[in-house]
């Protein structure tokens, strides 16, 4: 099939592009366009886009979409109550999962840090031992001379 297909493409885009091009197994080329003109054309889409978003809110659209699932599952021989409880049980169980490996994280940086800490502390201490020792080592030659 011939046709005329155009992609809006940025400078971290280029690399997909080699990649489409090798699969392909054919050369790319660039269509040069004014910046502005695309510009105000993203920016009508974009407006138009949203509208239809709004639009689509006040219809309750998603509403309509839940109760064809629900009609679905009842054809399926399925109960829609029993299923949306089991959801929001997976759900809850998800998050608490998900909060138990975050503090099992936070406790794992912790002891991170509290081991560094110490070995910071002990070199620091071996460090000022060292010196001190240095000092009266120091200060024992003095005495000598």
């Amino acid at each position: 099939r011939k046709g005329l297909s155009i992609t809006l493409v940025t400078q971290y885009d280029i690399h997909l592009v080699h990649a489409i091009e090798e699969e392909i197994k054919l050369k790319l080329q660039e269509f040069s366009v004014e910046e502005q003109l695309v510009l105000d054309i993203l920016t009508q889409v974009n407006v138009t886009r949203r509208e239809c978003e709004i639009e689509l809110e006040g219809m309750d659209f998603d509403e309509k979409k839940e109760i064809n699932k629900r009609k679905q599952m009842i054809l399926e021989g399925k109960d829609p109550d029993l299923e949306m409880r089991r959801k929001a049980e997976l759900a809850k169980i998800r998050r608490k999962n998900k909060e138990c490996k975050e503090k099992v994280q936070q406790n794992l940086q912790r002891r991170k840090q509290l081991q560094l800490q110490r070995k910071m502390h002990k070199r620091m201490e071996r460090r000022r031992k060292k010196m001190e020792k240095e000092k009266e080592e120091k200060e024992e030659k003095e005495e000598e001379q």
